[in-house]
């Protein structure tokens, strides 16, 4: 909780935070998943490296991943790609997790993962993202526009843009232009031009 108090005031106690680390390791059996995923989002939303204390939290996800609800396997996964923290076991596990329960998942959540394996550069998860990309077609006029900007930058990121997908993307963008900042726009035309593809009604609506 002091964690999580200090990174919504944006505070950065560098050394409160290493003895706030250093503890939950030694207690993290006593954690559920709620308190580990909102443990890792305050360490990553401070920018607090802590190579350790990640290492920990994905070990306990490792073991049990069922137990762990899609909200708080996406912001673990968030806060790790934030910090640049690897912990493959981790990543193995929410990439199984999301297929099996990706119908479970809202907009925040999916657009949050997905946006993560691509900040990691994951190429060796695409069952994920093949799985993920049916269920965004489905719900992508649910999203909001920086999770429509987030999947779309993920996707051409990894070279995994495929063109049902980006239509969809394109519908979206097209029905929401309005709603859109200038950096939603560059960041989309860049995911469209790094995956080849052209859609000019869509770039028209940007302009």
């Amino acid at each position: 909780n002091v964690s999580w108090a200090l990174a919504k005031l944006l505070l950065l106690h560098a050394p409160l935070l290493s003895e706030i680390a250093a503890l939950s390791i030694r207690k993290a059996d006593g954690f559920d998943p709620q308190g580990l995923a909102n443990l890792a989002w305050a360490f990553a939303t401070l920018q607090h490296e802590h190579t350790p204390l990640f290492d920990c939290i994905g070990d306990a996800l490792a073991r049990d991943p069922s137990r762990w609800q899609p909200q708080n396997l996406a912001n673990l996964l968030w806060a790790s790609a934030k910090l640049l923290v690897v912990h493959t076991q981790l990543q193995d596990a929410v990439a199984e997790e999301t297929i099996a329960t990706v119908h479970n998942w809202n907009q925040q959540g999916l657009a949050n993962v997905t946006w993560a394996f691509a900040k990691f550069g994951c190429v060796q998860h695409r069952r994920f993202f093949e799985r993920v990309s049916v269920t965004v077609i489905q719900k992508i006029s649910t999203f909001s526009p920086q999770n429509t900007v987030n999947i779309a930058w993920a996707y051409s990121k990894l070279n995994f843009a495929k063109a049902d997908l980006m239509r969809a993307v394109a519908a979206d963008v097209v029905a929401k232009a309005r709603d859109f900042s200038p950096q939603h726009c560059s960041n989309t035309a860049w995911a469209f031009a790094n995956a080849g593809l052209l859609d000019e009604r869509m770039m028209l609506s940007l302009a």
